[in-house]
């Protein structure tokens, strides 16, 4: 008798995205390869926003800032400046996006999340309210409001 994979979906409690790249894909309904070093060249807005939800929260919610960044996600800094107004710009005005932003925003502040970078002791959600950050508007005191 050969043992059978267990089923993520099926057995209650198991986590299958355990990384933030996972999570994103999953919100953002693209396939992970999309958020893969370096990026493959693909212009579709689910992607695009993805990649930009994804740099902009390295950036700014981990505090990484654009040019580690950039070298860390091979793009120029000027990519990941963008990303972050851009994501500020679209939780504002795009219902969905912020709904899928406040998701995994949620998720990574249940701990449920492996973050790049973790064996810095990085906390997800805090930083200082004068800083740019284009998570504030869904963010109050370094949690998340819906």
């Amino acid at each position: 008798m050969t043992q059978e994979k267990l089923n993520p979906y099926a057995a209650p409690g198991i986590n299958r995205y355990n990384n933030l790249e996972d999570v994103i894909a999953r919100e953002f309904c693209i396939d992970r390869k999309y958020l893969d070093r370096p990026f493959v060249k693909n212009r579709k807005r689910e992607i695009v926003n993805a990649r930009f939800f994804y740099m902009s929260y390295i950036a700014y919610t981990l505090k990484k800032g654009p040019n580690i960044t950039s070298s860390y996600l091979g793009v120029t800094h000027a990519t990941v400046i963008h990303a972050g107004k851009e994501v500020a710009n679209r939780i504002k005005t795009e219902y969905p996006y912020r709904m899928a932003s406040i998701n995994i925003l949620k998720e990574v502040e249940a701990k449920k999340v492996k973050l790049p970078f973790e064996k810095q002791k990085l906390i997800p959600g805090t930083f200082p309210s004068r800083d740019f950050n284009p998570f504030n508007q869904i963010l109050r005191d370094g949690k998340v409001i819906s």
